[in-house]
């Protein structure tokens, strides 16, 4: 069943980010859950690291990554729990135009 979901996720995902202010904590659980590729429960850098693309459609540089990822994994375990995934995420709009902003310099 995971796949299946996986895979409608991977059709679905890129365009829910537009309705995401609707479905917040459901949108952002089933994004976590899609990611958690081996449902750990928690997500490992390459796997936070592709949620930006599905959460707020954007692509970090290897620099912009290191440094919110820090901010991601608060407890610096080295992974990243749903409770810190939501608390990152609660305002993906502001996140993002703040990443769009340090790029235009």
């Amino acid at each position: 069943m995971k796949g299946v979901v996986g895979v409608v996720c991977l059709i679905v995902c890129p365009y829910l980010h537009l309705f995401s202010f609707l479905l917040g904590h459901r949108y952002l659980r089933i994004i976590y859950e899609t990611i958690d590729s081996e449902s750990t429960g928690r997500l490992n850098p390459a796997e936070v690291r592709e949620s930006f693309l599905l959460v707020i459609d954007i692509t970090l540089t290897d620099d912009e990554f290191d440094a919110v990822y820090g901010e991601l994994d608060q407890d610096a375990d080295g992974f990243v729990s749903f409770k810190e995934f939501k608390k990152y995420f609660k305002n993906a709009k502001a996140i993002k135009q703040g990443i769009l902003d340090k790029r235009a310099g």
